[in-house]
Formats: structure tokens, sequence, C-alpha cells
């Protein structure tokens, strides 16, 4: 009985020797980050494990509440997201083959923090706007849509420039010191960018106009306020349209400002041109006398003359059409006129009415002189008196001696026959 219980001691030890454990190494990251992707091999010693490995990982005990594998259960090799229910908590992975079981040390999951985007979220286009996130951090990824522009890549802060309208947005995504963990998703900040067009300005009168003459301007409507900036001229503004009296020359502009949805768009100028009309001069005899012709002249250098008598009392005896007339009076009524109009630059009308006096021409009298008289002799004439302007002509056969314009004067008769004496005054 003795020696049989010795070869079965025997059996049982060659049995134990001959028996192989196998504790599978197991390599990767173990300080992973939430929500990335890691890869975790199971080897021999170095060399692929045999046959099927399962994988888990145990919280405190629990299994996989802190990983959710990928792919890869049942193979060497396998694909592993952890989650935050491990934060704190002591966190391994294991992978147990039919031949063992191997663990890792001490997963330390690291916490990600999300960024937070600070800024305008509704703008303007073609405005220059900051946007902010978390200080501190590293690898700051910023990111705006194609066609708009900013400067800052690598900090906390950049400035945008909005070059699109409509819906934008602003990304950003940074690694947290010192694990470097990222968030899986960068910040999208959405951002509203308002456009308003460049206003134009339309009117439906020529660009040169006449000093007091009145300008109709207009933009597009829709606009939220409207602000409308006039030199040389009084304006009336009735949101998109504006009113213009313009007062004097010789150029002035005009401009309007859109504000909508707080965005404000600026026109380019509009030119105006305008044109100072003048009162026209008339120069002339103002007391005139019956039956005599007057001339009247006035601003050379324009378009378009025009002369008439408004109230009759004489006519016009030559230049209608030009900057001075003739003309003949020829009714002894105190209150006549003369009415003259132009074009001044062929656009704008000027006028102006010079107020007549006409007096009724007086008779010349010769009151005393010889009216028969020898050769060589001398006889005076002599006329009314207390007129000014005193004319006196002789016919060829007689010299006048003294002062002519004197209402009386001396005359030397030096031929025989019929000879004459006249005198005209004012």
């Amino acid at each position: 009985m003795k020696k049989i219980f010795s070869i079965i001691v025997i059996f049982l030890m060659v049995s134990v020797s001959g028996f192989s454990t196998i504790i599978p190494t197991i390599s990767g990251n173990f300080t992973p980050c939430i929500g990335v992707e890691y890869q975790y091999t199971a080897t021999n010693q170095g060399s692929p494990i045999t046959g099927n490995c399962n994988w888990f990982s145990l919280t405190n005990g629990i299994q996989n509440v802190s990983s959710t594998i990928i792919s890869g259960q049942g193979n060497d090799t396998v694909i592993i997201v952890w989650n935050s229910t491990g934060v704190g908590q002591t966190v391994i992975l294991r992978c147990t083959t039919p031949d063992g079981t191997g663990g890792t040390p001490d997963i330390i999951i690291n916490p990600v923090v999300t960024p937070t985007i600070y800024g305008t979220n509704i703008t303007c286009k073609n405005s220059i706007v900051s946007y902010t996130t978390q200080n501190g951090m590293s690898n700051y990824n910023w990111e705006v849509p194609v066609g708009n522009t900013f400067t800052g890549q690598g900090t906390n802060q950049i400035s945008v420039t909005w070059s699109l309208s409509g819906n934008q947005w602003v990304k950003v995504n940074y690694s947290t010191p010192p694990n470097g963990c990222s968030a899986v998703n960068p910040t999208i900040y959405p951002v509203t960018v308002n456009y308003t067009p460049t206003p134009t300005i339309t009117s439906n009168q020529s660009d040169t106009l006449c000093s007091g003459s009145n300008g109709y301007y207009t933009t597009q409507g829709g606009g939220d306020t409207y602000s409308w900036d006039v030199t040389g001229g009084d304006k009336v503004v009735q949101d998109s349209v504006c009113y213009v009296t313009w007062n004097t020359g010789p150029v002035h502009t005009i401009r309007v400002t859109v504000i909508k949805n707080g965005c404000s768009s600026i026109s380019n100028y509009k030119s105006v041109t305008v044109i100072t009309s003048t009162t026209p001069i008339v120069n002339g005899e103002s007391n005139v006398c019956n039956g005599n012709e007057f001339s009247y002249i006035t601003d050379s250098n324009k378009n378009d003359y025009f002369w008439t008598l408004p109230d009759g009392g004489g006519s016009i005896q030559s230049g209608q059409g030009t900057d001075s007339i003739v003309v003949l009076w020829n009714s002894p009524i105190v209150n006549h006129s003369v009415f003259v109009r132009y074009m001044n630059m062929g656009l704008c009308e000027s006028s102006k009415t010079k107020q007549i006096f006409v007096y009724p021409t007086p008779q010349s009298i010769i009151n005393t002189g010889d009216t028969n008289i020898m050769v060589e002799g001398k006889s005076e004439y002599s006329t009314t008196p207390g007129f000014t302007n005193y004319e006196w002509t002789v016919s060829g056969g007689g010299n006048i001696m003294s002062n002519n314009t004197l209402n009386h004067i001396t005359v030397t008769w030096y031929e025989i026959g019929n000879q004459w004496v006249k005198v005209k005054y004012s």
C-alpha cells in the first residue's frame, strides 16, 4: 500500500511540473483622456499571446463602467474609449486568456474641458470682432468659414474680419495642461452676420440745377433709419426720400447713410452743380422825354435775350434778342417800364424790370431876336429860361459868337438870304 502511494505522488509531481502558466503583459496609454480612442496590446514576453483574450476594465472592482470597447474583443489588440465614470477612481484594464490573466497598472482617466467662446454673436459684414476662450491652455486651434479671415491663431483670443454675411461660426479647441487632453469635438459658436447693401442715390432731374430750384432724391427702401447729408441746400427727409431746395452754387453734394439690423452703410457722394441765378442789370435813362430814342443795356454773354415794354408807351426800334435795345418813347405818360429776360448758362432764367418815367417834350420857343438884319449884322436870340442842356444851332450863313449852352446867344450873319436859328433843351 505504501508503494502505490509513492507512485501516485511521483505522478502528481510530474504532472504539476509539466503545467505552464501564461500571464499577458498589456501595453498602451495609462493616462488617457475622456472620449478618445486608445489601442492596447497584450503580449507574452514580447510575443503574441495564444488563444482568445477577453478584455475588460475594473473600476473599484466593477467591470466596464468606465470604458467602451470599440473593436478587438477576443484579439490581442483592442480599441477602447474611456468615459468620465472612471475619473478619480481606481481603474485597471485586464486581458484574460485560457492560460492566464494580465492587468495594467492603475489607469488615470483625465477629464476634458469643453472650450467656451465669448464674443458678439450678431454683427455686421466687414466688421472686425474679437472672440476669446479660456486662458492658460495650450495648442489653441481656431477656425472660421472660408472667405472670412482672422488673426491670433495659437492664442486664447482672435480678431475676425467678417467678409461674408449670413449664418457664420467660430470654432475652437485646445489641450488641457499637463495631460494634453482636448475635447473630442471643437466648440462651435454660431454668429449671424448682417449685411446692409451700399445705398445708391437716384434722381429724376438733371445734376445741374438753378439756385432756388427743388431736387428730389431717393434710395433703396427697407432700412431701419436713414440719415441724409446735404451741403448747400435745405432738406426735407421722409425716410428713403429727400427733398432739397438748392440755394447757392457752384457745386454741392448729397449722401445717405442707411442702418438696418444695427449695420450701417454709406452711399457715395452725389455731386450737384448749382447755377446761382443773378438779377440782371439794366443800364439806361430812367427819366426820358416823349418822342425821343434811348438805349438800354443788360449783362453780356447770356442766352435767349428777350425785351418787352410791359406798359406800352413806346416801341423797340432795334436790338431784340441781344444784350441792348433802342426804344422810342411816344406816350407822354409818366409810368412805363422796360423788361428783360435771359438764360444764364443756357439753363437758368433771370429777369429784371426797370421803371421808366416819360415826360412830355417841352416846345422850344425863341422869344427874342431880329428876323430881318443886314449882312455882318449881329443879333441876340433867347428862349425860355430854367431848363438844362441848351443846344443852339444856326444855318450856314451865320456864326454863333457866344456860349451856345445858355438860354441866349449872339449871332453874326454873313450871307444874304433866308437863314434860321434852332434851339433845344431839356
